[in-house]
């Protein structure tokens, strides 16, 4: 057989040019006259569209001796916009060069998929605040629920017109009951920060996936033969958000810094067992808790502390914390304070001011921290006659402990001591009553000889017997 040069092609086709938002379209993209080197560069096509599965085919086709090869890949996509949209010219290389698809337009219309569509798909979005002030955080949430099992599914960036728009963590998946059909749900949740003060809306926002149908077959005798051949058919949807209109009101004029929250409460941390010297610190913090508001939004103390040359203040880093539980949001900041005193005589700590607006009773609020005046002793000075008293006190406490620890390593060494004694004393007995009784033990026997036979046998002496020393 031979294989005549054909000119290469990349072709692109789609099943319809027409659809509703919310329905997925199928392009077709046919390799012919040519080898692949890549797969198809999809950077420009999803700005536009959703991929949500792609499959990949090859074929050989011989016709009157003439050999034709090509290679197809199918993507199944949903647009993210309305209107008249293109699919851009999409390229891939090949053993004959770069080859590039031609462009396709498309037209989405502003009607919702029907149900079918969706596979039962429904989306629900809400707000938790309708009209909120300038700066004050509310709660975007969106939730997906399904009849059936639902896998990869994505929700579209969220951006909202002059607001600060934060991702509250992962979404959350759970099973729930939707018109009285028990399926999974799937949400996801926005902190929302208005910057200016009018009437907005926020726009409405795609979230795709795909659902898991179990695949029914024909069992001819009705005792589930097949059902081991039975699988699932993942079917993919995109759904979109209604939108929500909302008002910001705007913060009041003679409040300065605006500070919009629920309530606000702060807290000192004061030691008052420190003793002030001039030239040497002490400490000072404070604990601000916030409900309803960021903790990047609770006010900076360090202008309120003590002004002039009479003290030096220096400031650590402060500490802040977020934390959001059942929808609602609690902030924390932490300060902390060194203030060393530059001369003796009276200090006095300014009182802690902080004001903000009540966004649930609509009126101004003030919290306190009371002023401290405290007095400031020389450089060097000797301690009062309780402090002396007491310092006395913990001396002798101190010597009293020393002494009985002195005491204990005494008599612990004279016990040591004693118990080597007493070893000694054992050793050395033992060794006496070994001796005074080797007299009484048998000697030893040597090896019997004959006699000679030339010497006369003379009679054997009769051993005497040793007395018993061993008083055992």
């Amino acid at each position: 057989m031979t294989c005549p040069l054909f000119s290469a092609e990349f072709i692109a086709k789609i099943n319809r040019t027409d659809l509703s938002r919310g329905q997925n379209i199928y392009l077709q993209l046919t390799l012919q006259g040519a080898s692949e080197k890549g797969t198809p560069l999809l950077e420009e096509l999803r700005k536009s569209f959703a991929i949500h599965s792609e499959q990949r085919a090859s074929s050989l086709t011989i016709v009157n001796g003439q050999m034709t090869s090509s290679m197809t890949w199918t993507f199944t996509m949903t647009p993210f916009h309305t209107g008249e949209i293109a699919i851009p010219p999409i390229l891939i290389e090949t053993s004959e060069g770069v080859l590039k698809s031609q462009p396709i337009l498309i037209h989405v219309s502003d009607e919702q998929a029907t149900q079918s569509d969706q596979k039962g798909v429904e989306i629900a979005a809400k707000i938790s605040h309708a009209s909120p002030y300038k700066n004050e955080p509310f709660f975007y949430t969106v939730t997906l629920h399904a009849p059936i099992e639902v896998a990869n599914v994505q929700m579209q960036s969220v951006h909202i017109e002059d607001c600060i728009v934060e991702k509250n963590g992962d979404p959350k998946v759970y099973r729930t009951i939707c018109n009285g059909v028990e399926g999974c749900a799937v949400e996801y949740s926005y902190m929302v920060i208005p910057l200016k003060s009018g009437s907005f809306t926020i726009p409405s926002f795609s979230m795709q996936g795909v659902v898991s149908r179990k695949k029914t077959e024909y069992d001819p005798f009705g005792y589930g033969f097949f059902s081991a051949f039975q699988g699932y058919d993942l079917q993919p949807f995109t759904i979109y958000t209604k939108e929500i209109p909302f008002d910001i009101q705007p913060s009041i004029p003679d409040m300065v810094p605006w500070i919009p929250a629920q309530s606000l409460e702060i807290e000192e941390n004061w030691d008052e067992s420190q003793i002030l010297r001039e030239g040497e610190p002490i400490m000072r913090g404070f604990t601000i808790v916030g409900c309803g508001i960021q903790a990047n939004q609770l006010p900076n103390l360090k202008e309120m502390q003590v002004t002039g040359a009479s003290c030096r203040v220096y400031e650590d880093k402060p500490q802040l914390e977020n934390q959001i539980s059942d929808g609602q949001l609690t902030s924390l900041r932490k300060e902390q304070y060194t203030l060393i005193p530059q001369k003796n005589g009276s200090l006095e700590l300014p009182e802690i001011t902080i004001a903000w607006w009540n966004t649930v009773t609509q009126e101004k609020m003030s919290s306190r921290i009371p002023a401290r005046t405290l007095e400031v002793r020389p450089m060097n000075t000797i301690d009062s006659r309780e402090e002396l008293a007491e310092n006395d006190f913990q001396n002798s406490i101190t010597k009293e402990n020393s002494k009985m620890g002195l005491l204990f390593y005494v008599l612990l060494s004279s016990a040591i001591l004693l118990f080597f004694f007493l070893l000694s004393c054992i050793y050395f007995l033992q060794r006496r009553i070994r001796t005074l009784t080797t007299g009484s033990l048998p000697e030893k026997e040597t090896t019997k000889r004959p006699p000679h036979p030339k010497k006369n046998k003379q009679p054997k002496k009769k051993r005497e017997k040793l007395p018993d020393l061993n008083p055992t």
